[in-house]
């Protein structure tokens, strides 16, 4: 709640990011231009002393493309390139950067789903089962950065209604049997 109130505090800054900030416990992402970035930590390192917060920002790891290979690294930050950081498994960059990151992730996941309908087509209990502990609430996790890329969320999506009909040995799989499929479990 601290870092959400700091956060709110630096609103004029807030809105030069392309995206809102991240926030999970401790940690707060930031995606926008280098300059963005520097004026929103800037901002939020001031507004979180005004509150009794103090920002280890020597921890603090500034990602990118080539874009950030002509800056020497700037203290107290680190400079690293997308593929040297993993933010708790919210995508980093922009659209196509994101897209790219977890384009590879779902390509990963589905090699074990083609597995798991196989399986799944002899046994359906044991398909079942294995879909559920396939990774998929990491995936979810890692979709929930994204935000509006709909075409990824089809992407993860088609990888599950397409393992689902081979484990249940349908063509299409209705509307109510997904949904049934994916809620949780009470």
């Amino acid at each position: 709640l601290a870092l959400d109130t700091a956060v709110q505090r630096c609103r004029v800054e807030f809105q030069r990011l392309e995206r809102p900030p991240m926030m999970y416990l401790d940690d707060v992402s930031v995606i926008g231009s280098v300059d963005a970035v520097l004026n929103f930590a800037a901002a939020f390192t001031h507004h979180a002393a005004g509150i009794g917060l103090q920002i280890n920002a020597s921890k603090s790891i500034l990602a990118g493309g080539s874009d950030l290979r002509h800056l020497a690294q700037t203290p107290p930050y680190s400079i690293r390139g997308w593929d040297d950081v993993v933010l708790l498994g919210v995508p980093c960059g922009g659209d196509a950067a994101a897209r790219d990151f977890v384009g590879r992730q779902i390509a990963a996941w589905r090699r074990k789903l083609l597995l798991i309908g196989a399986v799944g087509a002899e046994d359906p209990h044991v398909g079942m089962t294995m879909l559920r502990f396939s990774g998929t609430p990491a995936l979810m996790h890692l979709l929930r950065g994204l935000g509006s890329l709909g075409d990824v969320w089809r992407n993860a999506d088609d990888a599950v209604d397409e393992t689902l009909r081979e484990i249940l040995a349908v063509s299409v799989l209705p509307d109510q049997a997904l949904d049934q499929a994916s809620a949780p479990l009470a």
